[in-house]
């Protein structure tokens, strides 16, 4: 039995796994669950193993390399809640550098890369939060983060929470896909956590910033970004796009894989979400069906589920929370 988080073992038996002594099947395997990014081995022998479970935008792993071995990571467009089984992983990055040891818990923030040393024996439960996910609890603006100080947490913190929400995963996971459409009590689940990781620790609002190493990104990206910005309702094909950028619609699309993880449609997307949750917490209407319109989604099914994916909660949801407050 796991000794931090018992129910873990019942959902990872349900779950496929990536297993693998090629670092580079290692490496691919994460790049399409995280961000592309640099794997060493250091110990004799590699004996990957990698569980997921994805909910949309967000998704719960469970990984170990069975061997040293550093990761170097960029700058992410998520947050990346850790927590240690067993073992030890060293966490380097910009202005800091702790040791996550077993029974400890550490958030993340965006923007920062980082460097990853795992011993023999680590093994980790991996959150990734989208960004969004987060601001909507604190009603954060369009140009706000949340950013968390670099303090590492006792497990037990999340205990409860995590054991909630893993329970209501049993269902979702008996086919063994992998894949999971949230329910309105899974979203509720993780909202529960966000706001227990929102309490636990120290943070604050910034202004948004392009990443903490912005030397590392090519120009292109913040040309692209900035439109996206300055037309958040327009739909941009990427060709176009990728012109006002000055490179190839390749060059762009890789780009955006790189260092944000996402494609430009997705973070256009996800633009166009934040500006219809400003609205709705602003309180400057309550036309669900108008705003989605006026946001740039003519599909309104489609945006309810993005919006829910988004956020963890529907628009209509939001609506009733502000009126509340």
């Amino acid at each position: 039995m796991n000794p931090v988080i018992p129910e873990l073992d019942a959902l990872s038996r349900r779950l496929p796994m990536t297993r693998t002594g090629d670092a580079r099947v290692a490496r691919r395997c994460l790049d399409r669950v995280f961000a592309r990014h640099a794997l060493e081995v250091r110990g004799s022998s590699l004996d990957f193993a990698h569980q997921l479970l994805s909910l949309g935008e967000s998704s719960i792993s469970l990984l170990r390399y069975g061997s040293e071995a550093e990761v170097v990571a960029p700058a992410l467009d998520f947050y990346l809640l850790q927590m240690t089984l067993s073992g030890r992983v060293g966490l380097r990055a910009q202005g800091f550098e702790t040791v996550l040891e077993a029974g400890s818990a550490f958030i993340m923030n965006p923007n920062i890369a980082y460097r990853k040393l795992w011993d023999r024996e680590a093994q980790q439960i991996l959150l990734k939060i989208p960004r969004g996910r987060l601001a909507g609890r604190v009603a954060a603006t369009l140009a706000e983060t949340v950013e968390f100080a670099p303090e590492t947490l006792s497990a037990t913190t999340f205990f409860e929470p995590v054991h909630q929400l893993l329970d209501r995963l049993g269902d979702c996971t008996s086919d063994g896909s992998g894949h999971c459409r949230p329910t309105a009590a899974i979203r509720a689940s993780e909202n529960e956590l966000l706001d227990l990781v929102l309490a636990a620790l120290p943070h604050r609002l910034v202004a948004g910033r392009e990443t903490a190493a912005g030397h590392a990104v090519p120009y292109y990206i913040w040309r692209a970004e900035r439109h996206l910005r300055a037309s958040p309702n327009a739909m941009v094909k990427t060709a176009t796009l990728a012109r006002l950028a000055g490179v190839s619609a390749r060059t762009l699309q890789e780009g955006f894989q790189r260092f944000r993880g996402r494609t430009p449609s997705q973070i256009a997307r996800d633009l166009r979400l934040d500006r219809a949750r400003s609205v709705l917490l602003n309180g400057v209407g309550e036309n669900v069906t108008a705003i989605a319109l006026d946001c740039g989604f003519s599909h309104l099914g489609r945006f309810a589920q993005s919006y829910a994916e988004r956020f963890g909660e529907t628009p209509s949801q939001t609506i009733r929370r502000r009126r509340r407050s």
